[in-house]
């Protein structure tokens, strides 16, 4: 028995090996600066204007047009967030190809994942070749048995609905054109799946969420008379979460209390990612202006970007907010802007200090004591903002460069220093 064991480790071990050998190269299929891909950010915001419009007439057909510099754009983003991922997006004749390397390192050996997928004009969507590492795979194959899997998964034919949603695909020099089918059968279908997933029971933290949304619909009214600033805000609930935090975990009360503010305060479509009863309640509540540094958006970068942090990866929240800055540098945009972007980092840091468990509690002490904005947010006024594209690239070239970096290190550099930094 023990020899049949050894075998068996010895044949499972050498075909891992194999595998890794005919998957894993040593070389990237695809090697790309992100700071170049992202140069085009500016062009996503009339590809999310068109798909505003594909949901909005949901009952039309329409004719969606991506660039390649759109496409690339996105994938630069996703790099910033997750720096092992690297892919590029092209177009050639009646063809469009993806490639995709993703890095490894085991043991201090650097190997490749690569993968390629060539799409073909033709209706819906066809897939002409797939490739991973030196393996072809059968790419129609492979779609179906996807389409299948999400069908299961679901309880429903939401997959099977957004793949005959697509009914014809197009690719042309740096155009790619989908014409889709009127989308209300497929939001219908994802609406019902949304509302059977989501039948489970409320967990912990929807049940705090629930909590800190109740308090702020029965105390806003006492809270706004200290004034527009987000402070008295910040000041009341997380005295909240400090008396609760007697009962129960601080790390969780200040998450719970940070994402009820968000909905509160910011966007109440943030309430649809929690299994909350009486959600219009919550809904209706006041939408108070709220300002940090006497302004509003200021105080909607914190927020949004505090609870993206703690409803996603670091590297994500960060990216998310360099990315928006990109694509405000268009001529209808409000230009890129480092006091947002400080805003963005300021909000990660306020984030990560409320949900690290060796500060949870003095942050709860440090909030609770006085409403005061300088308390975790940085010296803003001198940074510059406003800059249209040309007016960055001549200031600053680009989001690699010395120049960018500098601004971006004074702004940490700042972060460091406030109080909540030092508990």
């Amino acid at each position: 028995m023990l020899k049949a064991l050894k075998k068996t480790v010895i044949a499972l071990i050498a075909t891992l090996v194999l595998v890794g050998f005919v998957v894993l190269e040593g070389s990237p299929l695809v090697s790309v600066n992100s700071a170049e891909q992202v140069e085009d950010a500016q062009l996503v915001n009339h590809l999310l204007e068109d798909i505003k419009q594909l949901l909005e007439y949901d009952s039309a057909y329409h004719d969606l047009v991506l660039t390649t510099a759109q496409i690339n754009s996105l994938l630069g983003f996703l790099k910033r967030a997750h720096q092992p991922l690297s892919a590029g997006f092209y177009t050639q004749d009646d063809f469009g190809r993806l490639f995709v390397t993703y890095e490894f390192t085991v043991f201090g050996i650097t190997r490749y994942l690569n993968f390629e997928l060539q799409l073909a004009s033709g209706d819906r969507a066809y897939i002409k070749r797939a490739k991973i590492g030196k393996i072809p795979l059968p790419g129609n194959a492979l779609l179906s048995l996807t389409r299948w899997g999400v069908n299961q998964y679901t309880r429903s034919d939401v997959a099977n609905i957004a793949y005959n949603t697509l009914q014809r695909i197009t690719f042309s020099d740096q155009n790619v054109t989908l014409l889709v089918a009127p989308t209300e059968p497929l939001l219908q279908e994802l609406k019902l799946v949304q509302a059977r997933m989501g039948q489970q029971s409320p967990d912990l933290l929807d049940s705090k969420v629930g909590h800190y949304l109740d308090y702020l619909v029965n105390n806003h009214k006492v809270i706004e008379n200290n004034g527009r600033s987000l402070a008295p805000y910040i000041r009341e609930i997380f005295l909240e979460a400090k008396i609760q935090s007697q009962y129960g975990d601080p790390v969780l009360e200040n998450k719970a209390a940070i994402l009820a503010l968000t909905i509160f305060l910011g966007d109440n479509r943030f309430i649809r990612l929690f299994n909350l009863d009486d959600q219009n309640e919550y809904r209706a509540g006041p939408k108070k202006a709220v300002t940090l540094n006497h302004r509003r958006d200021l105080a909607l970068h914190f927020l949004f970007s505090a609870s993206i942090e703690l409803l996603s990866a670091k590297s994500v929240s960060i990216a998310v907010g360099e990315f928006k800055e990109l694509m405000d540098r268009a001529e209808d945009g409000t230009g890129y802007s480092f006091v947002d972007l400080a805003a963005d980092k300021a909000g990660i840091a306020f984030a990560i200090y409320a949900t690290e468990p060796n500060s949870a509690e003095g942050l709860q002490t440090l909030l609770a004591q006085k409403a005061d904005e300088s308390l975790y947010f940085p010296s803003v006024d001198d940074l510059p903002e406003g800059l249209k594209m040309n007016r960055f690239a001549e200031q600053f070239k680009n989001v690699d460069s010395p120049e960018y970096q500098a601004e971006f290190e004074l702004i940490i550099k700042r972060i460091n220093e406030l109080p909540i930094s030092q508990l």
